[in-house]
């Protein structure tokens, strides 16, 4: 989905102009072509020429219309788009920085820091429950392992584990506080 368009009064005219360039060279051969098929005075080259003339103004439509989707910045995937780091209708975008920031929570991730020091169990793609402090009730969701640090951070003597967990409904709000255990054995 595009979600920001930069100034592009000039692109779709352009595309316009290819598409009849491309429509009028199309033309052209093709009558060139019928005259030559039925034995008239046209030479093989002039045909080639004319085939020529429309391929390239093809490309050139091509081009035209790739000139126009770069002025549009789509969404790299589904979600909502929470902040255009305050620009406004005209203002001017530099390349590489950042205009627009989107948030999918169909999918979250959870970060816990535990104790590098114990033995906390946790390992890639284990199971474990995510518990969160919701507005009156706790609310538990599965999950499972995605990371767990190689090392321990040195200046707080922590372990990093992320945990990735299913949101498409919505229940889990991110950002909030949780707690993460090992899913207890059936």
């Amino acid at each position: 989905t595009v979600i920001l368009e930069l100034e592009n009064e000039l692109e779709p005219l352009e595309v316009a102009r290819q598409k009849l360039a491309v429509e009028a060279s199309r033309k052209d051969f093709e009558r060139t072509k019928k005259v030559f098929d039925q034995g008239g005075s046209i030479r093989a080259e002039e045909l080639e020429q004319k085939e020529a003339v429309w391929m390239i103004a093809q490309v050139e439509q091509q081009q035209a219309e790739t000139q126009l989707r770069r002025r549009q910045l789509t969404a790299p995937a589904d979600g909502v788009v929470m902040d255009l780091f305050d620009l406004d209708r005209g203002e001017a975008v530099t390349a590489n920085n950042p205009a627009a920031r989107i948030v999918n929570t169909a999918q979250c991730r959870f970060t816990a820091y535990v104790k590098g020091e114990s033995a906390h169990g946790f390992a890639k793609d284990k199971a474990v429950e995510i518990v969160f402090n919701g507005s009156g009730t706790d609310i538990t969701v599965p999950g499972s392992v995605e990371f767990v640090a190689p090392a321990i951070d040195a200046a707080s003597g922590l372990l990093e584990v992320r945990a990735v967990f299913d949101n498409k409904d919505g229940r889990v709000t991110p950002g909030i506080m949780g707690r993460m255990r090992l899913k207890p054995a059936k």
